[in-house]
């Protein structure tokens, strides 16, 4: 659902959100004055409500990008007696006041999200759920994945890719698929490759991976590969995968094998937002 309204001016912030909405709209006041083309956000500042087991609420607040990342740069518990719908628990919220600011920019500068219904009250403070738009568009020469096929000979050296992150710390999720190339017509796939990533001047590797399924945190691994989009890979395969933080930097991971046999494989490296979109319409 899209809404629209039309403003004649810059408004002062609630009371209950002045903490972070009073700064929004004195960004959008000041950049509604200079504007002169179309903006499109790429960002806007949304709430979170969280709880762990059955402890009480938290609000986040923090920044939701095209990329359906959420930045959280503050956190505190919610107020005692204020009652959080369990619904509610998860959801990406934005006030209508801070909704009403970002409108000033022009009908433009929401195309990257959707504002949902109906309204939700917390406390004395209304919400509409928001999410990204299926159509978004993020900051043009932002990569989200790095894919190269390649073969590896029996013996000969590994099979090396290069990438740089960049715009803080990021979550990635690198593959070596070899045995899971078959099911798409491979016909002879690399059968038991291994991955290992270095950071640019280290000789201590970041991680390393034999057998995806049998690491640790495969349900992570295969939930990121499902929300990147990357197609699935067999439980119990020999294919290899990991995921991890990586701070900006430049970095290389190699894919050799454990067997005597070579192949071609598929060296594989996502950039995984910080949380799947919330399950809702």
């Amino acid at each position: 659902m899209r809404l629209s309204r039309t403003w004649s001016g810059c408004f002062r912030g609630s009371q209950t959100w002045i903490r972070y909405v009073g700064l929004t709209a004195a960004f959008v006041c000041a950049a509604t004055a200079n504007a002169a083309t179309p903006i499109r956000l790429q960002e806007i500042l949304a709430i979170r409500f969280t709880r762990e087991a059955a402890g009480p609420a938290v609000m986040q607040a923090g920044l939701l990008n095209a990329q359906a990342s959420f930045r959280v740069f503050d956190s505190q518990p919610v107020a005692s007696g204020v009652d959080v719908p369990p619904d509610v628990i998860g959801r990406w919220l934005i006030t209508g006041s801070t909704w009403f600011a970002y409108e000033v920019l022009g009908n433009d500068a929401l195309a990257n999200f959707v504002i949902g219904s109906p309204l939700i009250f917390v406390g004395e403070q209304n919400y509409f759920p928001v999410d990204v738009a299926s159509d978004a568009r993020p900051p043009p020469g932002d990569m989200v994945n790095l894919s190269t096929r390649a073969v590896l000979a029996a013996g000969g050296d590994p099979v090396i890719a290069g990438f740089v992150v960049s715009g803080g710390r990021r979550r990635i999720l690198i593959r070596g698929v070899g045995p899971g190339l078959l099911v798409h017509g491979v016909a002879t796939p690399l059968p038991d490759p291994r991955i290992t990533l270095f950071a640019s001047g280290s000789s201590q590797p970041i991680l390393a991976n034999d057998d995806w399924s049998q690491s640790t945190d495969a349900s992570a691994i295969e939930a990121a590969a499902l929300t990147t989009g990357a197609f699935p890979l067999a439980e119990g395969s020999k294919d290899a995968a990991g995921l991890v933080k990586l701070e900006a930097g430049v970095y290389t991971v190699q894919v050799t094998t454990n067997g005597a046999t070579g192949g071609t494989l598929l060296i594989e490296v996502y950039a995984v937002p910080d949380r799947p979109r919330p399950d809702w319409q």
